[in-house]
């Protein structure tokens, strides 16, 4: 439970938070705040005790579904149940602790329309810089956030390093990351700040971490989760 809480705080500023269920596949949720930012979380199967569903998908308040989730696992409960009921459009979220029963009713919103422009927009173009990289050795940038008055953070992308840089209200900080890309020229794009902070959020709880930037300066950025051997994945884009 703790770590689908993490996982969905990187989703902030949202409004609406889309569910698409799949008896075969798992369970995805999408969300789109702005037209520079999108986020997807890809939970299979595997990931769950018990998983039974109809091909369905639902909206709800992002806010409220992150408060009810803060709650229902503050005394670490045992089992977290989500059970979504098409004709009443609730989602009821079930926490099962040690001396009893937590719950939380959401009711459904009508879903926002669906925007794939992004998404299209990194295909269409080729990529030409790419990072793979254990998620740890990503966290040294956590030193950006101690610059305060952000706006805006610039990446590099060389054969041999990524350089992350940031300029605040009365300082400034570079972090410079030896690592191996894949970069035939030296790439620089700059992105939103919050934007950012929101796409690295699931670093907490990742594994393995790849960022792929194409010739239109969109970034793609993957984090792999492993539970029991079974592999989730929370894929980001910004420009």
């Amino acid at each position: 439970p703790k770590v689908l809480l993490s996982l969905l705080q990187s989703l902030s500023d949202c409004q609406h938070t889309t569910f698409y269920c799949s008896p075969s596949s798992g369970l995805t949720i999408h969300t789109h705040p702005n037209p520079q930012f999108q986020c997807t979380l890809e939970l299979p199967i595997g990931l769950f005790s018990k998983f039974h569903a109809q091909e369905c998908d639902f909206c709800v308040s992002y806010q409220a579904l992150l408060d009810c989730l803060a709650v229902l696992t503050l005394e670490h409960p045992l089992q977290l149940s989500l059970r979504y009921h098409g004709p009443s459009e609730v989602l009821k979220l079930e926490a099962t602790l040690r001396h009893g029963v937590s719950s939380a009713a959401l009711s459904g919103m009508v879903p926002p329309e669906a925007s794939a422009e992004l998404s299209a927009a990194f295909s269409s173009s080729p990529v030409v810089a790419r990072l793979l990289c254990a998620s740890k050795d990503l966290q040294d940038g956590a030193e950006l956030e101690t610059v305060a008055g952000v706006a805006s953070i610039e990446l590099g992308f060389t054969s041999h390093a990524m350089t992350a840089a940031v300029v605040g209200h009365s300082s400034q900080c570079e972090v410079v990351l030896p690592l191996p890309v894949d970069a035939p020229t030296e790439v620089y794009y700059s992105y939103p700040f919050q934007a950012w902070r929101r796409a690295m959020k699931p670093l907490e709880v990742a594994k393995e971490t790849c960022l792929s930037v194409n010739a239109h300066g969109i970034l793609a950025i993957q984090h792999q989760m492993v539970h029991e051997d079974t592999a989730a994945f929370c894929d980001s884009l910004l420009l």
